[in-house]
């Protein structure tokens, strides 16, 4: 599982922080024999709130590894489900849901 999420609710609007463990690799380092290290990196994260998207956003190679991504929307309630995913450059993809509680 490479996806950690919190949430937080202050009446109607959830607060939402998430971890996510991925190497966020730019393709301009290179490993200690002097190779290249390809790129890796995740393109797009997107979160839903009871299967309607609140968040989408693309990313690239200029993200720190593990990112740490934290947001805020209206309209939610304790009970809710809350889905955050993403797919990476190489088709690496990972999701977890949780309840708003």
């Amino acid at each position: 599982m490479t996806i950690r999420i919190r949430t937080e609710l202050t009446g109607e609007i959830a607060t939402v922080r998430a971890l996510i463990k991925h190497p966020m690799e730019t393709g301009n380092r290179k490993d200690p024999a002097g190779k290249a290290l390809l790129p890796h990196y995740i393109r797009e994260v997107i979160c839903e709130h009871n299967s309607q998207p609140v968040l989408t956003a693309r990313w690239g190679p200029g993200i720190s590894k593990n990112p740490y991504l934290s947001f805020q929307f209206g309209g939610a309630k304790p009970g809710d489900r809350l889905t955050l995913r993403w797919e990476d450059n190489r088709g690496g993809r990972d999701s977890m849901t949780v309840t708003i509680e």
